[in-house]
């Protein structure tokens, strides 16, 4: 239920949560479900964090924030989802736009082609065969340490075309200053195999993601304050948390930075943004694919045509989505919410801090992406809150 701040006692809840991305309104439910009094404090006007949707005008679905799709190995997370949706399967293909031409991404065979022209990708093929086995999947790097040169030469400009740009405009950084996990998600397929999902599930929501989370979040044990920044509520004195002022005494799950929780005593967190163009109009996709990425061309980082991603049946519509990457500041006009934490050395030390201030206070868990300052993505994200769930009610267990 959405309920104003005026109609709140918080002492009437047994948890608070802040936030609701997959995190928190998975959180949420399982607390609810087992009898639990919730109530979610979420800083936008809708549930459903980055993952939000809407349908326009035309009757076409709309990811508001980029491209959302479940790509799944757990069945167990697949069964949780269907307690509350039904799963449609859809195939994602991704293409890269390099000096006019669209080039397959994950790079394979059909790539090289693109590239080179029908006999010099021949050539290559035939050699990534001999040297790593046909249908193999190569990390970049390890081409690039090759002692063919002609290996070499492929990885540097793969690297460089694809890599090194996309990352210096997504991340704002240097690849050398990135963590190292960031380089081996670009691995070379010797194939021609252009599926961008490697798991065993790729799958949607029908009806949309927002319809999904009100089926989360619809228990009469939840309640859902919207519009509400949670430092205006909560604040943090001798290891215990405080609601405008007075003792919580109940459990609080957190998934917003922690670094703003605890007023950047140890530094600011390192976190990149998003801003978002939606155009939709009645043509034809010049794109072979739904997804579009730009490693060197133009400001945005992806565009993604909805109606093509979702396969929905809305004939001669373009519906794109487009991504334009910056650093985040909560002050800022269009980088004002934070999407992907900045995994490098100086981050790993500033999180380790915030991470011990957290495990301090009394009742607290932390969890998701922005709170845990960890690479996640739909499937982990969920995992990591039933996770949570289960800690938190084996600490409620203990305490009876």
């Amino acid at each position: 239920m959405f309920i104003t701040q005026d109609k709140i006692c918080f002492g009437d809840y047994d948890a608070i949560v802040v936030g609701c991305g997959f995190s928190g309104a998975v959180v949420s439910r399982e607390l609810a479900d087992r009898g639990r009094r919730v109530l979610i404090i979420e800083e936008k006007a809708e549930i459903g964090g980055m993952m939000s949707d809407y349908y326009d005008e035309n009757g076409i679905c709309i990811h508001k924030y980029g491209p959302h799709v479940f790509m799944l190995n757990s069945d167990d997370v697949r069964s949780y989802l269907e307690r509350f949706c039904t799963l449609v399967p859809v195939t994602n293909y991704v293409h890269a736009y390099i000096e006019g031409k669209y080039v397959s991404i994950p790079t394979n065979f059909y790539s090289l082609d693109a590239l080179y022209g029908t006999e010099k990708s021949k050539a290559l093929q035939e050699k990534l065969i001999a040297m790593y086995g046909e249908g193999s999947e190569v990390h970049i790097l390890t081409m690039r340490n090759s002692e063919d040169p002609e290996i070499r030469a492929l990885a540097d400009e793969i690297y460089q075309k694809i890599f090194v740009g996309y990352n210096a405009k997504m991340w704002g950084l240097k690849p050398e200053e990135l963590d190292p996990s960031v380089p081996g998600r670009l691995p070379i397929r010797v194939a021609y195999n252009n599926k961008n999902c490697k798991k065993k599930y790729e799958l949607i929501p029908e009806g949309g993601y927002s319809k999904l989370f009100r089926q989360i979040t619809d228990s009469q044990n939840i309640d859902i304050l919207l519009n509400t920044k949670a430092g205006s509520l909560l604040t943090l004195r001798d290891n215990a948390v405080f609601m405008n002022g007075a003792p919580y005494e109940g459990i609080v799950v957190y998934t917003a930075p922690l670094d703003e929780l605890f007023s950047y005593a140890d530094g600011k967190l390192p976190y990149r943004s998003l801003h978002f163009e939606t155009e939709v109009y009645q043509g034809k996709r010049e794109a072979p694919s739904a997804v579009t990425t730009f490693p060197m061309e133009f400001d945005k980082v992806r565009t993604t045509d909805m109606v093509e991603l979702l396969d929905q049946k809305v004939e001669g519509f373009v519906a794109n989505v487009s991504e334009y990457p910056g650093a985040y500041d909560k002050d800022s006009e269009k980088f004002h919410v934070p999407a992907y934490p900045v995994l490098n050395d100086d981050s790993s030390v500033i999180i380790q801090k915030y991470r011990a201030l957290a495990d301090q206070v009394r009742n607290f868990y932390y969890v998701g992406r922005l709170a845990e300052f960890k690479y996640f993505d739909m499937e982990a994200s969920i995992d990591s809150a039933l996770k949570c769930s289960e800690e938190i009610m084996k600490g409620v267990s203990s305490d009876v």
